[in-house]
């Protein structure tokens, strides 16, 4: 489960270290069906520093990629209308015609032996298993920041933001 947020053995549920030096604020597209699992995940991202676009869906998300620039997506992989594989072909697809490249991470439940695999082979860039520890979220998510190399192709970077005013803590918040 992605919505329940709940604090790992450290007992503390506040998001984990302010952004490390050299990682930039990224605009992410946050693709999540789940209400409670929308507003965790935005106050975590929030809270690092970053600024968060919700679709509620895998339609609405490439509707929210087509009009403005996001630096990441993190992609729920079941979703009504048009889920998350579905919805990383349609910009997958576009990309080919743009020549741009934007990473999309996999977050979903589906944490089987093959399931990492099959988010890759669907054209995402990454993976995280729910339920999603804060500390793996970021480390997936910002090694595309900062003019870190992804995998693929650079996608287009956005402005630079300033560090989370959240002081650095050793605690981990679950997803």
């Amino acid at each position: 489960l992605f919505g329940s947020a709940t604090g790992d053995e450290h007992g503390d549920d506040s998001a984990a270290a302010e952004r490390p030096e050299g990682i930039r604020s990224m605009r992410i597209l946050l693709a999540e069906d789940g209400r409670v699992n929308q507003i965790v995940a935005t106050n975590l991202l929030e809270a690092r520093g970053h600024s968060v676009a919700v679709a509620k869906d895998g339609q609405a998300a490439i509707e929210m990629f087509e009009q403005e620039p996001f630096d990441a997506i993190l992609m729920d992989v079941q979703m009504p209308t048009l889920d998350g594989y579905a919805a990383t072909a349609i910009i997958r697809n576009g990309e080919k015609k743009s020549g741009r490249h934007i990473p999309i991470i996999a977050m979903t439940a589906n944490a089987m032996k093959g399931d990492r695999e099959k988010c890759i082979t669907a054209g995402m860039d990454d993976y995280v298993a729910k339920p999603v520890h804060s500390s793996e979220l970021f480390a997936v998510l910002e090694q595309y920041a900062g003019g870190r190399v992804a995998p693929h192709a650079p996608h287009e970077k956005g402005a630079t933001g300033e560090s989370s005013p959240i002081p650095p803590t050793d605690d981990e918040t679950d997803l």
